[in-house]
């Protein structure tokens, strides 16, 4: 199984915890995700991750209906916590959230680590959809925290 990593680093004007507060509270994964992903998070989970707890969410993956279960195993506040997929789309997910003061705000940095299943098959469609689809996500979101919170002062 090819493991698969993608990175986002992004500067934003907040504090620490402000940036903690924000990314550690999952009801915001809708707000950063593409409207046409539908997510859906299912359930009334608490407003802020810690480590053992497990999110369930719908979204639409590759215009299929897809429910996904992760779990948070590392939360470290307010610098870093992982989510691991339990059950979804992938063969293997695994996504950690780091937050570092910076002079005027703080870095946010993602890195996801991904396997998609069905061996060769699977690898094309990460070449042709799924990449580009993870890709074209993390563009709006890092979109939409530049609306949010804007760059770092100077």
């Amino acid at each position: 199984m090819k493991i698969h990593t993608l990175t986002q680093t992004q500067d934003i004007r907040a504090t620490i915890g402000e940036a903690w507060r924000f990314f550690a509270n999952v009801r915001n994964l809708p707000l950063l995700s593409p409207p046409a992903a539908r997510i859906r998070i299912l359930g009334d989970p608490p407003e802020e991750a810690h480590e053992g707890m497990t999110l369930t969410h719908t979204m639409l993956a590759l215009f299929v209906p897809v429910k996904w279960v992760s779990k948070i195993v590392v939360a470290e506040k307010p610098f870093s916590f992982m989510d691991e997929q339990q059950k979804g789309p992938f063969a293997q997910w695994r996504h950690r959230h780091s937050f570092a003061e910076i002079p005027g705000g703080v870095r946010v940095t993602d890195l996801v680590e991904y396997a998609v299943p069905f061996g060769p098959i699977g690898e094309i469609a990460n070449a042709l959809f799924v990449r580009p689809q993870l890709e074209s996500t993390f563009a709006f979101r890092r979109k939409k925290l530049d609306e949010l919170f804007g760059p770092p002062e100077a």
